[in-house]
């Protein structure tokens, strides 16, 4: 059999996200055996988005803090590979949010974790496809969704390769209100992408960055201690 016919079955496993009275089941792709990574870097494919990863559980800790924020607000979710913190935001009272990635396998996760969590007949919550920095994919994301530009962003654990960089802070600016909009980013190094790098990158981008205090964070079967120590969550705003 060719490499190119090579097709491998993904299967699934139910992670959480517990904070006080919130739990959401999220359905994920379960680890897969060295074999098969090794064949999906050869395919140049990746599943990582399919992962609730300890980024995005760390920053829905964190929003649930900041609950009076997202009241009437629209948001965006970029990176969203599961879907929790733009559920999250749903929950904490988001009049409309929008949540986007890159992976066509990942908005099949994301709706089905609509589903499972009670968002099936929610009329202001949507999961689309969006890739950074392609503007085709920009242009068929802005007319189908209803929102031009939002009041917030979120984004959780999604700077894991260096060229992300400049991919994903131009988006964010396209689509965040001038003046008055924010973002929330967690971010967690991983292959060479310090924070440093991560603070150059949003400066040259025309973002101005404030780091969150994190003393609500706690460890949870999803979320190690290291984890939270190494983590940063950045609040992020546009420069003049």
């Amino acid at each position: 059999m060719e490499d190119s016919d090579f097709e491998i079955e993904y299967d699934k496993e139910t992670a959480h996200f517990k904070n006080g009275e919130i739990c959401f089941e999220i359905l994920v792709v379960s680890e897969l055996p060295i074999e098969y990574l090794a064949q999906l870097e050869s395919k140049r494919e990746e599943i990582s988005g399919r992962r609730l990863w300890p980024g995005s559980s760390i920053l829905g800790q964190y929003l649930v803090e900041m609950e009076a924020q997202f009241e009437g607000k629209n948001v965006l979710e970029l990176g969203a590979g599961t879907g929790v913190c733009g559920m999250l935001s749903r929950r904490l009272g988001a009049a409309f949010v929008a949540v986007t990635d890159g992976d066509s396998e990942c908005i099949s996760l994301i709706n089905q974790n609509f589903q499972n969590n009670g968002f099936r007949d929610d009329q202001y919550i949507h999961s689309f496809f969006l890739k950074w920095g392609d503007t085709v994919s920009t242009a068929a994301f802005s007319e189908a969704c209803p929102i031009e530009s939002f009041d917030l962003i979120v984004a959780g654990d999604v700077l894991y390769k260096k060229e992300l960089l400049d991919m994903f802070f131009p988006t964010a600016r396209s689509l965040l209100t001038p003046h008055t909009g924010r973002m929330y980013l967690c971010h967690l190094p991983r292959a060479g992408v310090t924070h440093s790098l991560v603070q150059e990158a949003a400066g040259v981008h025309g973002f101005s960055f404030s780091i969150q205090s994190k003393t609500t964070i706690h460890h949870s079967e999803e979320v190690e201690m290291d984890d939270i120590t190494n983590s940063e969550i950045y609040l992020l705003t546009l420069t003049e």
